[in-house]
């Protein structure tokens, strides 16, 4: 639950950081069934993950402003996809769709990398 995530980062404040910078890495979601997908348009509507990374974008806000955290940074994982240590290219975690049959490799953005963007931008002076 979301709100699990903010006691997640309190505790860790307490616990280790005090009113050190926080930095967040690895943030990451595979989208289900994401590799029975075929083609670019299926691909870029990863509607689970764009959910995950804009409620944790929420939290991360509401920790900042509620909670007092001192967060400094959050990088998600990850920005393309990429071969994965135990399930190779089948599980995709990035935000960038990367076809890895095509010459180029070519990359196409995904929807949550659209909303994180748009969330960014809507939220910058928070």
């Amino acid at each position: 639950s979301a709100g699990l995530v903010r006691q997640f980062l309190r505790q860790i404040r307490d616990r280790w950081s005090g009113d050190k910078v926080i930095y967040l890495s690895e943030v990451g979601f595979a989208e289900p069934f994401e590799s029975e997908k075929i083609n670019v348009s299926q691909f870029a509507l990863d509607s689970a993950r764009t959910r995950y990374v804009i409620d944790q974008l929420q939290e991360y806000l509401l920790a900042i402003h509620e909670d007092g955290l001192n967060l400094g940074g959050v990088f998600f994982w990850s920005l393309l996809d990429n071969l994965e240590w135990n399930s190779g290219l089948d599980l995709r975690f990035g935000l960038q769709y990367v076809n890895y049959t095509s010459h180029g490799l070519d990359r196409h953005f995904k929807q949550s990398f659209l909303r994180i963007r748009d969330y960014m931008r809507d939220h910058s002076s928070q």
